[in-house]
């Protein structure tokens, strides 16, 4: 089976920014609620550039509260129809980032000793809009 380069999105990378962890009870079994919010940002120095960036939130009242921030950077294809470039920017590069958002989770977690179990996040569907946000231009100096 012979592997080919996808043209019009490439994948460069995973940069976890921030991660706070607190244990306040040994976990037994209570409700974990999490909620995963992305974001895509758009530089404005690199227009083909752009970052997915999910901020995570994993709790169990009572028991413990896992923040972190993951982001993904992709390049993209500029010459393309602004359907295309929305789909890919939307629900692929989000769909490409969740997988490992799901393994540091359950990394992390699992590295925790007795304190909790692992978690395993289940899988997740994004579809819709997700915010934008523009950045600033970087100054040289």
């Amino acid at each position: 089976m012979g592997v080919t380069n996808q043209p019009r999105l490439n994948f460069v990378g995973v940069d976890i920014s921030s991660i706070h962890v607190e244990v306040q009870n040994q976990y037994t079994n209570a409700e974990i609620k999490h909620s995963i919010l992305p974001k895509i940002i758009l530089p404005k120095n690199l227009p083909d550039n752009f970052k997915v960036v999910m901020d995570v939130h994993i709790e169990s009242e009572g028991y413990f509260n896992i923040k972190t921030i993951i982001s993904g950077l992709f390049i993209l294809n500029m010459e393309m129809e602004d359907k295309h470039r929305d789909t890919f920017m939307h629900l692929n590069a989000p769909a490409i980032l969740f997988p490992y958002v799901r393994s540091f989770i359950s990394t992390l977690t699992s590295n925790l000793g007795s304190s909790m179990g692992t978690i395993i996040i289940p899988p997740q569907v994004f579809k819709g809009e997700i915010e934008v946000i523009i950045e600033s231009p970087q100054i040289e100096d």
